[in-house]
């Protein structure tokens, strides 16, 4: 290595960290806020007394109109903002559309929506600051042009949102850069890695974890399919419906109802907020209280009602992303399959689903639910593995009864076959792909 090719490398060395730390400290401070602003809407939607409900009805009415006016001043505040980087990054969108002003301005309209009780996660935010913080690196050390770091640091605001910097770098590659590079692995895990400490020092909060590691069983395999089958048929329909929504929002775009679709969006979570305010949010709520829910027609109505009402907020006129909520699909999906096995006249007793198989099951349909919306089986499966050993505390009972059982091996290989008959057999592309092509005929 030549003065000149050291000098390089250096250089894009220090804009690997640089950037990891600054995209550690925003999405960090940013999910760290979050906590605050979900822990103020609870309190508000807790307490029924008669000036505390019209104190939070003039709330909304600001918000409505803040929301409003910031997407129609700055539309790329609109939805998650992840089809904006993936075709920046596909060189589909000029550069400069990233633009810093909107770092804090999509901080502040994503908390308006999670203060809302929108069916909208935060992790699509946290792909877009990653990436629009790598923009500003870039220009920090004159690399305007390197989208390969704007790839990494949106890869590792998806790390930071989930505390995962391998799932962050695998991310970079499969849904951002499309392709793999040895040549570019280095700094990947440097942007990752330096994120992910920054992040996890801010807000140690993870969005997804286990606390038992019972797997299955060989005899009971068949929940398993049973599992894989039923959110491969969620998925599928809940794709189609996003996408048509999206379809008539785009053509009939000038209609006042579908122009102005936000301000019913805040009146009709505002109502619902006093009624079902645990169904509504990101869904890891809902999650978290799975295992111990064991109506089977209270379970069907919620994940009908959240994939509607995601399928609505997800297209758009408010900010915020559908990872999570995709995953509480997901988990709502595999709880249901779970007891039409268990209920089953034709399932012996000694095969039923405990409680704490349930766990890694529900994890499981969840990752598998992202992958299939996603097309993106390596982040899915990075994500499943990592949070196992995360949430195993590297004990070598729990890492023992990880590696050691078959039905997790099963999982991995099944998780991948699925994947290939959705792309291939049933052409399902990734859903912000499917976004970009209804913008790009309307």
């Amino acid at each position: 290595m030549n003065k000149k090719q050291f000098f390089i490398f250096f250089k894009h060395l220090l804009l690997a960290l640089f950037s990891g730390i600054s995209v550690g400290l925003v999405v960090g401070i940013y999910q760290k806020g979050l906590q605050y602003v979900f822990s103020l809407a609870s309190i508000m939607f807790t307490y029924k007394e008669w000036y505390l409900i019209l104190t939070n009805l003039i709330v909304f009415i600001l918000l409505s109109l803040i929301n409003y006016f910031l997407i129609l001043k700055f539309n790329t505040l609109d939805g998650s903002g992840i089809p904006l980087v993936e075709k920046v990054i596909e060189r589909k969108e000029n550069i400069e559309k990233l633009k810093a002003r909107d770092i804090p301005l999509t901080i502040i309209n994503s908390y308006i929506s999670s203060y809302s009780l929108f069916t909208l996660g935060s992790e699509g935010p946290s792909i877009s600051l990653g990436a629009r913080v790598g923009k500003v690196a870039n220009k920090i050390f004159k690399e305007e042009e390197n989208l390969t770091n704007i790839a990494f640091a949106s890869g590792a605001g998806f790390g930071c949102a989930f505390l995962s910097p391998l799932s962050g770098i695998i991310y970079s590659y499969e849904e951002g850069l499309h392709k793999f590079s040895f040549k570019s692995l280095f700094f990947a895990f440097i942007v990752s890695f330096s994120s992910f400490f920054v992040a996890f020092l801010i807000n140690n909060v993870r969005l997804i974890s286990v606390s038992s590691f019972s797997f299955i069983s060989f005899n009971k395999v068949l929940v398993l399919i049973i599992i894989i089958l039923f959110t491969l048929l969620i998925s599928y329909y809940f794709k189609k419906l996003i996408i048509f929504i999206r379809m008539k929002f785009n053509k009939y775009k000038n209609n006042f109802f579908i122009k102005y679709r936000a301000f019913i969006f805040f009146l009709i979570f505002f109502i619902l907020g006093y009624f079902i305010f645990d169904l509504l949010g990101n869904g890891r709520n809902i999650i978290t209280s799975l295992t111990n829910f064991n109506n089977l027609y209270i379970l069907i109505f919620i994940l009908l009602l959240r994939g509607l009402f995601l399928s609505f907020l997800g297209n758009g006129k408010v900010s915020g992303g559908i990872v999570i909520p995709l995953m509480c699909l997901g988990a709502l999906s595999g709880k249901i399959s779970i007891l039409l096995f268990n209920n089953s006249i034709s399932t012996p007793s000694y095969l039923f689903i405990n409680s704490n198989e349930e766990e890694i099951l529900i994890l499981y349909s969840m990752i598998l639910f992202f992958s299939l919306i996603n097309n993106a089986p390596l982040t899915s499966l990075t994500l499943f593995i990592e949070t196992l050993l995360i949430s195993s505390s590297f004990s070598l009972v729990n890492l023992t009864t990880i590696f050691t059982s078959f039905s997790f091996y099963l999982m991995i290989f099944l998780l991948i076959i699925v994947n290939l008959i959705n792309k291939y057999l049933l052409n399902s592309n990734n859903i912000y792909e499917e976004f970009i092509k209804v913008d790009s005929i309307y």
